[in-house]
């Protein structure tokens, strides 16, 4: 058995790869450095994500009927984007909202409340009842 070398019996102790493993090696290799590159991107935007972030505080608060009674499910607003959340069981919530926000919270048969966030971040919030409201809803029996 001769080969180019000119040796008889030569063998190469390098073993062949077919072309389809080097194709994907390839395709690997481009893979992961797609990646790397989607993760790099992910990164600056979490960075630029926390600088966003930093215009906005996060409020908590327990919204209350005249009574001392907690409120469920108060939708509590944000005026400038329209996020928003409810309160719970309790009357409470939490928000983000930017520095100098409004919100806005309502409930049936109570009165809208608009404030203002400057420095509070724990609100406690009491609801007036709005009896003329009350006096538009129609019931109807069968």
């Amino acid at each position: 058995m001769e080969n180019k070398s000119g040796k008889e019996g030569y063998t190469s102790k390098i073993p062949r790869i077919s072309l389809f493993y080097r194709a994907m090696r390839i395709a690997t290799l481009l893979l992961f450095s797609c990646s790397f590159s989607a993760l790099a991107d992910s990164t600056k935007f979490h960075a630029e994500s926390v600088q966003q972030d930093k215009s906005e505080v996060q409020i908590t608060g327990t919204i209350l009927d005249e009574t001392g009674e907690p409120i469920i499910g108060a939708s509590v607003k944000v005026q400038s984007t329209g996020t928003g959340t409810i309160t719970n069981l309790e009357g409470e919530f939490k928000l983000n909202v930017p520095k100098k926000g409004t919100i806005e919270i309502s409930y049936i048969g109570y009165k809208t409340i608009k404030m203002v966030i400057n420095e509070e971040r724990n609100l406690r919030i009491v609801m007036e009842s709005d009896t003329q409201a009350l006096d538009e809803v129609v019931v109807v029996g069968y």
